[in-house]
């Protein structure tokens, strides 16, 4: 069929999408309606052969044949068809083209190891943010938290290559400006205490360490009897860092979970007293 409405395909139909591991959808507008509703992987392919898909996919419709796409469950491929106005693409013969808020060709460039590539596009995106309309914010957000994550995977690549070294730069024991900070730190979550704003029934302090890379403070913050500290971090190689600390016994059991600083779901909410991120924040990209 020409399109595609989600909401009226019967009911058949959608059992068969649901019950399915993989859709293929053929056509440029067919794709455009379904992308983001369904929750399986989605192949796609269509002729660039007009203007709408090049409005759509970026590319030239003198030049390019047939293209051919994977989506995770739930992606766009591109979006913002109503941006044309603010967007034009020119082609090395000089022709000028409308496109969309975020054509096809852009979102899989988003996929690059190029790290100064994904900087400049984040760039574009966070320029291009007060002209989307309320209708494209989700599929905005997530092409956003797209980029963002690939730098997120990037950092964390580069602390499971440079963990040992890591390790060994920042010794055993913090160093004296660091342990001034947490003492001072924890002297202030007293005082909250004593103040009966913090702390729990047996006068205990808890504490989240974001980002605890090999353990070094988690191991200093064991030594004090009315503090319960909690470190995360997602490089894999710290995790099993602060795993070997766990079985000798010189941090807490159950004190390290690999997680992502953005997503603390595993945590109930008021859980710790007070939250420390010592050198993590910086790794944090706000987009918007």
């Amino acid at each position: 069929m020409g399109t595609v409405n989600l909401r009226k395909l019967s009911k058949e139909v959608k059992n068969e999408i649901i019950g399915s591991n993989a859709v293929y959808v053929k056509g440029c507008r067919s794709h455009e309606m379904l992308q983001g509703g369904i929750k399986a992987v989605t192949y796609t392919s269509f002729v660039v052969a007009r203007e709408f898909t090049e409005t759509e996919t970026g590319l030239d419709a003198r030049t390019s044949l047939i293209v051919f796409f994977r989506n995770k469950p739930g992606e766009y491929a591109y979006w913002g068809f109503k941006m044309r106005s603010k967007r034009r693409k020119d082609f090395p013969d000089g022709r000028k083209i409308a496109i969309c808020g975020s054509t096809l060709c852009e979102h899989e460039k988003r996929k690059t190891e190029d790290v100064t590539s994904l900087i400049q596009d984040l760039k574009k995106l966070t320029r291009l943010f007060s002209f989307v309309p309320s209708c494209y914010r989700i599929s905005y957000d997530n092409e956003t938290e797209m980029i963002v994550d690939r730098f997120g995977e990037f950092t964390k690549t580069a602390y499971n290559e440079v963990a040992q070294l890591y390790a060994d730069i920042r010794h055993e024991r913090p160093s004296d400006v660091d342990t001034e900070s947490l003492n001072k730190l924890i002297e202030m979550a007293r005082s909250r205490m004593r103040e009966g704003l913090l702390g729990d029934l047996q006068e205990k302090i808890s504490i989240l360490d974001v980002g605890t890379g090999s353990g070094r403070d988690l191991r200093y913050l064991k030594g004090f009897a009315d503090v319960n500290a909690v470190g995360i971090d997602n490089a894999d190689a710290f995790i099993e860092m602060l795993g070997e600390l766990e079985q000798k016994g010189e941090i807490s059991k159950k004190s390290f979970y690999n997680a992502d600083m953005r997503n603390l779901s595993m945590f109930r909410d008021s859980t710790f007293d007070v939250v420390r991120h010592n050198a993590s924040l910086l790794h944090v990209i706000c987009s918007a």
